[in-house]
C-alpha cells in the first residue's frame, strides 16, 4: 500500500511543478548525451504550389495556403518561401498529418523580414497548434507595430477578443527585429495535463550569443478557450499587411521536433541560418520607377485650399525627361521630370476662388476642381488635437457646420521607417456636419475663429495621433542629434513624421498648431524643452518657408504628479524658438480626465495666437508668463509679460501660490495683486528663496490678465 502511495505522490509533484513553473518546458525523458536532436526538417525541394497548397513530389498537399487579396506566395528555392503583396492575414500551414509527433512538439522556423509592417497587423507569425484553419483558430506568436512599439504577443484566436485585448505581460514581450536580418524562433508547445496548454517562445539573433538563452513568452493556458490539440494543420507561418504596406516575409529552415528531444535540444543554439532570399520594400513607402505615369500627392485634390501671398509648391512624379504645365489662376508654369519627380512654384496669390489646378503631362492631364485659397494651417500631436468633434463638442455645433469655405483633409493613420511621398487616403472635404463630426475638434474651433476674423477660406490639415511620443515626430537625423537610443519598451522614433509629416512638405501653409506632450510626461523626460524646439527648427528647414508660426497647448490641468514639470518645459519653449506662443489650458482640465471636452475654448485660445504671429493683429494672446522675482521687506514680488490691460483674479483671493524660504520646504503662501505684479507672502516664511504658482497635476489656479487668459504655471527655483 505504501509504494502505491509514494508513487502518486511522485505523479502529483510533477503535475504541480509543470502547473506552476511557466518559465520552461517541463523536462521530458532525456535522450542519451551522445545522440543529437535531429527532428524532421521541412523540405522544400521539389515542391510546387498548385492552387491552395503546396504539394510534394508525388503531388499530395502537404501545406495549405489562405492567401489575403493581392497575395503572391512563392517558393525560394530549396529554402523555404515568400509572401508579399498582402492586403490581410496570409498563411502557409503544414498538414498535421506529416508531423508525426502527436499534439507536443518543437517547431522551428526561421524567418526574415524587410521592415516594420502595417501598424496592428502582425508582419510575423509563428503558429504552433490550429484548432480550425478555415475559422483561422490558433495560437500565434505575433510580431505587431502597436502604439508605436514593435512587440511580440501570444494570441489565442479561439478566444473572444476581450482575452486577446486584455493586457497580459504574461503573453507580451516588447522587441525590435532588424530589416534583413534571418532570426531563428524556437516554439515549444505541449500539454502538462489534460486541462492546461504550455508555449514557450525562444528567439535567437544571429548577432546576439545571449539570445534564446531564456524564454522571449512563456505561458500557461488554462482558459476555457485553451486548444488542446491540432485538427486538419498544424504549425504555421504567416504574415499580414494592409492597403497602404505589404511587408515582405521569407520563411525557411522549418524543423519540428518531437517534445522528447527538448532537454538536448535547450542547450543548443540553431545550426547556421539558411540562406533566405533578400527582402526588398515593397511598402508604398518605396519611390515607383522613372517610367511612371504623372501623378500627384493626394494633398492635392479637388476641394483643396492653397496658401494665399506665399509662393505656393506644386509636385508630383512621371517618367523622366516628360515635360510638365501647371495652370493655376492665369498662370502657368512649366519644368521636366528627373529621377521620377517634378516641381514647381506658382506665384503668391491672394484670396479666392474656386479655381481649377491643371496639371498637364504628355499622355495624361490631372485636373483639380473647387479650389481655393486662404489659410492652411497644420493641426499636429496627440489624442487631444486628435479627438473628434462628434465625442466632445455641443451637437449644436455640429448641426451648424455648413462652410464651403472651411475644407479639412483628412487621412489613414499610418507608420512607416522610410519617410512618405503620399498619405495614404488623404482627401479634402468641404465642412459640413457630417464631415465636423469626424474631425479634430481642437482644429475645428480654432479654424472656426479664423474664419470669422478673417474672412477668407481656411484650410486645416489633420495629422495627429494619439498616445504617442516626440521623437515619433522627429526626423531620423534629428532624434540622432538629440542622443535618442533605442529602447523596446520605448516608442520608436520618426515613424509618424515619416508617414504624416514629410508627405505635406513643401505644401503652403500658413503654422501648425500643436497639442502633445502628455506620453512624454508619463515617461518623465526632462529636456522636452530642447527636443520640442529641435522638432520646431527642423519642420521649419523642411518646409522651407521661413519661421512660420508654430503655436501650441501647454498641458491641462490633469491629476498625474508628473505634469508640472512638462508644462514647465512648455513653458521653457517659448524662449527657446522664435515665433512661438502657447495656449494655457490649466483651467480647463479634469482632474481624472486626460481628455478634457472644452476644446472650443482651446481652439479659441489658439486662434488668438494665430492672429498676433501669423497675421500681426495688435492683441493680447497669451495669459501672464513668469518674467523674475525680487524680494523686498520680506514679501516676494513677481514680474509678469503678456499681461494685457492688467492682472486680475477669478474668485475672491489669489489660489495656487506657494512661498519658501532656502530649505525649499514650500507652503501656502498668500498672494495679492499690486498692479502689474503679485505679491507673494508667508508669515511661516521671513526670508523667501522660491515661489511656485499651481506648480501641481491639478492645481487651484485662478490668476488671470483682463483679456481672461490664465496664467502659466512656474516655479522659481528651477536651476536652468
Amino acid at each position: 500500500m505504501r509504494w502505491r502511495i509514494w508513487i502518486m505522490l511522485v505523479l502529483l509533484t510533477a503535475a504541480l511543478c509543470a502547473c506552476t513553473d511557466a518559465r520552461e518546458p517541463a523536462a521530458p525523458p532525456s535522450r542519451p548525451q551522445d545522440e543529437q536532436p535531429l527532428g524532421t526538417a521541412i523540405e522544400f525541394a521539389n515542391r510546387r504550389i498548385s492552387g491552395n497548397a503546396i504539394a510534394g513530389a508525388d503531388g499530395q498537399p502537404e501545406w495549405l495556403l489562405q492567401r489575403a487579396a493581392g497575395a503572391d506566395i512563392a517558393l525560394a528555392g530549396t529554402q523555404g518561401l515568400v509572401m508579399r503583396k498582402q492586403t490581410g492575414a496570409t498563411f502557409a500551414a503544414l498538414k498535421a498529418d506529416t508531423l508525426g509527433y502527436g499534439d507536443n512538439y518543437i517547431f522551428e522556423a526561421t524567418f526574415q523580414t524587410d521592415g516594420l509592417g502595417a501598424p496592428s497587423r502582425p508582419s510575423v507569425m509563428l503558429i504552433p497548434r490550429t484548432k480550425d484553419f478555415a475559422k483561422k483558430q490558433y495560437y500565434a506568436f505575433q510580431y505587431t507595430l502597436e502604439n508605436g512599439k514593435m512587440m511580440w504577443r501570444l494570441m489565442n484566436t479561439a478566444a473572444p477578443a476581450e482575452f486577446n485585448n486584455a493586457a497580459d505581460p504574461k503573453r507580451e514581450a516588447a522587441y525590435i527585429l532588424k530589416g534583413g536580418t534571418s532570426y531563428t524562433a524556437r516554439i515549444v508547445i505541449h500539454n502538462p495535463n489534460e486541462n492546461m496548454v504550455a508555449l514557450t517562445m525562444y528567439l535567437y539573433d544571429p548577432e546576439d550569443p545571449e539570445s534564446g538563452k531564456k524564454p522571449l513568452i512563456s505561458y500557461l493556458d488554462s482558459s476555457s478557450y485553451r486548444i488542446m490539440k491540432n485538427a486538419e494543420v498544424g504549425p504555421q507561418v504567416g504574415t499580414s499587411g494592409s492597403a497602404d504596406i505589404q511587408p515582405q516575409v521569407a520563411f525557411g529552415g522549418i524543423k519540428v521536433y518531437p517534445f522528447s528531444d527538448w532537454d538536448s535540444l535547450k542547450e543548443k543554439r540553431p545550426s547556421a541560418s539558411p540562406v533566405l532570399p533578400a527582402a526588398r520594400p515593397s511598402s508604398a513607402a518605396a519611390l515607383a520607377g522613372s517610367e511612371q505615369a504623372l501623378v500627384m500627392p493626394s494633398v492635392f485634390s479637388d476641394g483643396m485650399v492653397l496658401q494665399r501671398n506665399k509662393a505656393i509648391p506644386v509636385w508630383g512624379k512621371g517618367a523622366d525627361g516628360e515635360r510638365v504645365t501647371v495652370r493655376l489662376a492665369g498662370q502657368q508654369k512649366e519644368t521636366t521630370v528627373k529621377d521620377g519627380k517634378w516641381m514647381v512654384e506658382l506665384a503668391p496669390q491672394e484670396a479666392g476662388g474656386p479655381y481649377e489646378l491643371v496639371v498637364q503631362g504628355k499622355q495624361k492631364q490631372l485636373t483639380f476642381k473647387d479650389v481655393l485659397i486662404g489659410e492652411v494651417w497644420v493641426l499636429s500631436g496627440q489624442s487631444n488635437m486628435q479627438y473628434l468633434m462628434k465625442n466632445i463638442a455641443d451637437p449644436e455645433d455640429i448641426r451648424q457646420a455648413n462652410d464651403n469655405e472651411i475644407r479639412l483633409f483628412t487621412s489613414r493613420t499610418n507608420m512607416t521607417e522610410q519617410p512618405m511621398w503620399d498619405i495614404p487616403g488623404g482627401n479634402w472635404k468641404a465642412a459640413t456636419p457630417a464631415s465636423v463630426a469626424e474631425f479634430s475638434g481642437t482644429g475645428y474651433y480654432m479654424g472656426l475663429e479664423l474664419r470669422k476674423q478673417l474672412g477668407v477660406p481656411v484650410g486645416l490639415i489633420a495629422t495627429a495621433v494619439g498616445g504617442t511620443d516626440i521623437y515619433m515626430w522627429m526626423r531620423q537625423d534629428i532624434v540622432k542629434e538629440a542622443g535618442f537610443k533605442a529602447d523596446p519598451k520605448r516608442q520608436l522614433p520618426s515613424l509618424l513624421y515619416n508617414a504624416r509629416i514629410a508627405p505635406l512638405q513643401p505644401y503652403a501653409i500658413a503654422g501648425v498648431a500643436w497639442w502633445q506632450g502628455e506620453h512624454n510626461a508619463s515617461l518623465g523626460d526632462a529636456n522636452y524643452s530642447g527636443l520640442f524646439a529641435s522638432l520646431v527648427k527642423d519642420w521649419r528647414k523642411q518646409w522651407r518657408q521661413g519661421d512660420f508660426p508654430f503655436i501650441y497647448v501647454q498641458l491641462s490641468s490633469y491629476n498625474n504628479a508628473k505634469f508640472p514639470a512638462l508644462r514647465e518645459e512648455q513653458l521653457l519653449s517659448l524662449a527657446k524658438t522664435d515665433n512661438t506662443g502657447m495656449a494655457v489650458t490649466i483651467d480647463n482640465g479634469e482632474s481624472n480626465n486626460i481628455h478634457p471636452r472644452n476644446k472650443k475654448e482651446t481652439g479659441y485660445r489658439l486662434s488668438l495666437i494665430a492672429r498676433a504671429l501669423a497675421y500681426g493683429e495688435k492683441l493680447e494672446y497669451m495669459g501672464p508668463i513668469y518674467k523674475a522675482m525680487t524680494v523686498k521687506n520680506g514679501k516676494a514680488e513677481i514680474e509678469f509679460t503678456h499681461t494685457g490691460s492688467g492682472l486680475m483674479v477669478k474668485g475672491e483671493r489669489l489660489k495656487g501660490f506657494k512661498i519658501s524660504g532656502a530649505d525649499y520646504k514650500f507652503v501656502d503662501a498668500e498672494a495679492v495683486i499690486s498692479g502689474e505684479r503679485i505679491v507673494v507672502s508667508s508669515d511661516r516664511v521671513p526670508e523667501p528663496a522660491a515661489v511656485r504658482y499651481a506648480y501641481e497635476g491639478f492645481p487651484e489656479a485662478n490668476l488671470y490678465n483682463k483679456e481672461g487668459l490664465p496664467a502659466s504655471p512656474f516655479r522659481t527655483d528651477r536651476t536652468k
